[in-house]
Order: C-alpha cells, then sequence, then structure tokens
C-alpha cells in the first residue's frame, strides 16, 4: 500500500503543481490587461470619443445645411468665385430638369400577390443531362 500512497501523492503535486501554474499565468494576464486598461487610458479614450462624436455632429449639422445667411451668402460668393476661375456659367452647366409637381406613390401589391406572380412566370427547368462515360 505504500507504493500507491507514492503515486497518489505524486499525482496531487503535479495537478497542484499545474494549478499553480495556470494561476500564475492567469495573474501575469490580468496584470497585463490592468495596465493596458489604466485609469488615465481609460479617460484618454473617453475624451477622444467624445471629440469624434462632436466632430461627427458638426459635419452632419454642416452637411444638413444649416446655414445662416451670412453663411450661405459667403459660401454663394466663394462658388461664384470657384466658377468664374473655371470659366463656367449656370446657363452653361448641364442640370436636370426639376419636377414640377409632387411626386406621387404607385398602388402597392400584397406580399402574396407579388409572389404568386413571381412563381407563375417561373418556367420549369430541362431535366439534367446525363452523364456520358468517358
Amino acid at each position: 500500500m505504500h507504493m500507491e500512497e507514492l503515486i497518489s501523492g505524486v499525482e496531487t503535486a503535479q495537478r497542484d503543481k499545474e494549478v499553480f501554474l495556470a494561476m500564475k499565468k492567469g495573474s501575469e494576464s490580468l496584470k497585463e490587461i490592468r495596465q493596458e486598461l489604466s485609469l488615465e487610458n481609460v479617460e484618454n479614450l473617453m475624451n477622444e470619443s467624445a471629440d469624434a462624436v462632436e466632430s461627427q455632429n458638426r459635419i452632419s449639422e454642416m452637411l444638413a445645411g444649416n446655414f445662416d445667411a451670412e453663411e450661405e451668402e459667403a459660401m454663394n460668393r466663394e462658388l461664384d468665385s470657384m466658377m468664374g476661375e473655371a470659366g463656367v456659367t449656370m446657363e452653361q452647366l448641364e442640370l436636370p430638369s426639376v419636377p414640377s409637381k409632387e411626386p406621387t406613390l404607385l398602388e402597392q401589391k400584397g406580399v402574396g400577390e407579388a409572389e404568386e406572380e413571381e412563381e407563375e412566370e417561373e418556367e420549369p427547368l430541362p431535366p439534367p443531362a446525363e452523364a456520358v462515360p468517358g
């Protein structure tokens, strides 16, 4: 029975060593993660994110055309200047015509009707070609 106890003790010690090494590696990993996630780094990231959101909001406002009369007049002067430099007038530009009336919605078919029409339009597939032995 002495030999069995010795083998059991060695196996237990081996498992304890594996657990210890796993815990050590986990502790080292947590230490590295904590260094990357320092309070200063998190604050910097949050500030950068807030700056990016603020910048995007300003861009969105500009693209939405929320300009006061003074800004719009300045943009029109700049456009006229650029067109003058290019030697182009508004009359020379080939712009699409603007609709003269409000658009109207077409009647929409029900989902089931559209699917039925698609099924009716489909033709059956030809039978597969038989393989010719080579």
